[in-house]
């Protein structure tokens, strides 16, 4: 299936463009702004965890793989997590999903590889 050059350049114009009325709607929420600096203090803590972790460690290759695996697992977690809670009941599902399956995926590995 062919698809006309100018057709196809509109596609490709509007896939880049954000959707201004839904952006600015998020713009104007408090709990929208509040929400994202406490994610972003969070996840800067995060890493300073991570580091200090590291730092601290005897054998600093091991604890280094282990901070990278536990990145690792939570966001494989995340995604089949909030695959499966969106599958089951829908997009506010897919948030609990991704929590729990980040969480589980987390736990255990860090219970199976004990470093």
């Amino acid at each position: 299936m062919r698809i006309c050059p100018r057709i196809k350049k509109r596609i490709l114009q509007a896939s880049g463009n954000p959707q201004q009325e839904a952006m600015e709607a998020l713009k104007n929420l408090r709990l929208f702004k509040t929400t994202i600096k406490t994610l972003d203090v969070i996840g800067k803590y995060t890493l300073y965890v991570s580091c200090y972790n590291i730092i601290t460690a005897d054998d600093k290759i091991a604890a280094t793989e282990r901070e990278l695996m536990s990145y690792g697992a939570g966001a494989v977690g995340m995604y089949a997590g909030g695959f499966v809670g969106r599958v089951i009941c829908g997009p506010f599902c897919a948030y609990g999903g991704g929590l729990i399956g980040s969480f589980l995926a987390i736990y255990l590995m860090d219970s199976y590889i004990k470093l």
